[in-house]
């Protein structure tokens, strides 16, 4: 008996997205006809299932969205088991529920992402933008402690780029998650904004799990996690999709210097002329 259908979909996305070339870097804001024309999904054939390939990435993928769907269902069993009768541990329930539908909702989004770009069919909304104001907000987003870990060096004047406000967000938003997620809780990460030439680079050094040298030149491949993050929830999407983000604004995203005790990535983004 055949799966339902909203599940072969699924697998024929993953599938459309694993199998796509990622195109060559386009010009800001590109978004043709042809792209939108794209399918997402394509044809659900018979034997779709019987001739998937055993990928280590597929398996990683129904992991990360199974993981989610079991704590949800136990955490809302537990709420309903408590309402009523102990507040606190009813909503502390509902709480963690939230947190995992907050988890699949990023994996979806960075499978839909890759998707898009992959087919070369996300636009850009470019703007004169400060980075400064960016990187600051960006931060203020990811310290979760009473005791703030995360330091700024910033230019004293402004930093003015062209670039879509949300999708640079995005990009910060996965480097300095990654940065937490990866180091010490009390570990500190050094952030500093320069302008080098016509570029401005954000620098972001943590002093976490670093990436081993045999491993970095596959580091911002699609769906590929390091030896030392497989014990962490994720997909591997980040840092390909950050990338490429950066590469459409027309500027780079790279590992820059990488040990045990740390690493140090570096986002070069053009000035607005």
């Amino acid at each position: 008996m055949g799966k339902p259908f909203v599940v072969e979909e699924f697998l024929a996305t993953v599938k459309s997205v694993v199998e796509r070339p990622v195109s060559s870097e386009q010009d800001i804001g590109t978004n043709t006809a042809a792209d939108e024309a794209i399918s997402i999904f394509p044809d659900i054939g018979q034997h779709l299932v019987a001739d998937w390939p055993a990928a280590d990435l597929f398996a990683t993928v129904v992991h990360e969205l199974r993981a989610p769907l079991t704590v949800m269902r136990g955490q809302t069993q537990l709420a309903r088991r408590y309402i009523g009768q102990d507040p606190a541990r009813e909503r502390g329930a509902i709480d963690s529920a939230l947190a995992q539908m907050d988890r699949m909702a990023r994996l979806i989004s960075e499978l839909l992402n890759q998707s898009r770009l992959s087919s070369n069919a996300l636009s850009l909304n470019v703007v004169a933008c400060d980075l400064v104001d960016a990187v600051a907000a960006a931060m203020a987003r990811h310290e979760y402690g009473e005791t703030a870990r995360m330091s700024f060096q910033r230019p004293l004047d402004t930093v003015t780029v062209r670039g879509d406000p949300k999708r640079i967000a995005d990009i910060l938003d996965n480097l300095f998650d990654n940065a937490v997620k990866y180091s010490p809780p009390d570990s500190p990460i050094e952030i500093a904004l320069t302008v080098q030439g016509s570029e401005a680079h954000v620098r972001v050094e943590d002093h976490g799990v670093g990436v081993p040298a045999p491993e970095r030149s596959m580091l911002f491949t699609p769906f590929y996690r390091t030896s030392r993050t497989a014990d962490v929830p994720g997909t591997g999407l980040g840092l390909h999709i950050s990338q490429q983000l950066a590469k459409r604004h027309g500027g780079r995203l790279w590992l820059d210097a990488s040990s045990d005790a740390g690493s140090v990535f570096v986002l070069a983004l053009p000035l607005r002329k």
